[in-house]
């Protein structure tokens, strides 16, 4: 069922996401006292981009850092309201995407249709279990749009995957204390992790655009 809201309004809540994104990414990376800040309140604001569309930035290593300063439950029960924060945001952005006209030939593609089929026998098992698992969670993340899967269930789900794993994490942090530069190792590592298997694609496509 697709919003009811008019075109235009949608839009411009689509661009105001973005923007409200990309700014939290770019305070963030500009300052070096919230970089080193031991606030939660920050753990809740890194969260937001840490999680959005396709993770554009590690998470882990920020829930590691801030558990050697709070509780691993608080940390757990913070980094879970950032989480849904974002994946709020995220469903709003792939809805908007999703509904556009461009999108209907993919929608009713072969492999999109079975995708969507398999999903819905257990959409709510399924995210619970990718949530609380390393298993990349941003595929699923346009997959629950695609077979509607209402948003409250969603972060219902994740709310149950995600507490337990960011616990483990946060516990983790809390009792083995790594020295300042293990953080920014973690954190180069996940984000090769993340980018080379993308960065691998494009020579394959311009050699496809090669051959005759």
């Amino acid at each position: 069922m697709k919003s009811t809201l008019s075109p235009r309004f949608r839009t411009s809540i689509f661009v105001g996401e973005l923007v409200f994104v990309a700014a939290l990414f770019v305070i963030y990376f500009s300052s070096q006292s919230l970089q080193s800040s031991r606030h939660l309140w920050v753990l809740f604001l890194y969260s937001i981009p840490g999680n959005f569309l396709i993770d554009i930035i590690p998470y882990d290593p920020a829930v590691i850092f801030f558990a050697r300063f709070h509780e691993p439950l608080i940390i757990a029960f913070v980094g879970v309201a950032g989480i849904l924060t974002s994946e709020i945001i995220n469903y709003t952005c792939f809805e908007y995407i999703v509904d556009r006209k461009f999108f209907d030939k993919i929608l009713k593609h072969k492999f999109i249709v079975k995708l969507t089929r398999l999903f819905n026998k257990a959409p709510f098992w399924t995210i619970l279990i990718v949530a609380f698992t390393p298993v990349p969670i941003y595929p699923f993340r346009f997959l629950v749009v695609m077979a509607r899967f209402p948003l409250l269930k969603y972060l219902l789900a994740l709310f149950a995957g995600r507490l337990p794993r960011l616990y483990l994490i946060a516990l983790f942090g809390h009792r083995v204390v790594l020295p300042g530069y293990a953080y920014l190792l973690i954190f180069i590592v996940l984000s090769l992790f993340m980018y080379i298997p993308l960065v691998k694609l494009i020579p394959k496509k311009q050699k496809k655009e090669q051959t005759p």
